[in-house]
């Protein structure tokens, strides 16, 4: 059983540094959505529509949903884990609340955007990540 955690385990973390380069992605795109929109205000022109904007935008928020997701199981694994080693879970369960509160956010937002598809700066005022 000891062999086969540390397998998961190691799992769980290869699992979470690719989720972490994702949202290292997700974040470059993010800044890219609000170069666009810096452009947009100042009337320059811009490499992409308010169309492509908030397309980009729809996807990235979904991409955020899945990375929460994903998230959240590896840290009811590991919760699971330290139960099973009998080491105090308080922390686990800490982290199991903030990645929760941090997906309702998430999906909070990502309504905010369906509502706000006439008011492209609206889909960035709003934290994306």
């Amino acid at each position: 059983m000891n062999n086969n955690t540390e397998k998961y385990e190691l799992q769980l973390l290869y699992i979470s540094q690719v989720a972490s380069i994702i949202f290292i992605i997700i974040s470059l795109i993010a800044i890219f959505l609000t170069h666009h929109d810096i452009k947009v205000l100042k009337h320059e022109k811009t490499l992409i529509t308010d169309e492509e904007s908030y397309n980009i935008s729809y996807f990235n928020r979904i991409l955020i949903i899945i990375i929460l997701l994903i998230f959240l199981y590896i840290s009811d694994e590991n919760r699971k884990i330290a139960k099973l080693k009998g080491k105090d879970i308080r922390p686990f369960n800490l982290q199991e609340i903030a990645s929760v509160l941090t997906l309702i956010a998430s999906l909070i937002i990502f309504y905010s955007l369906k509502l706000s598809k006439k008011s492209p700066l609206a889909q960035e005022l709003n934290p994306i990540i």
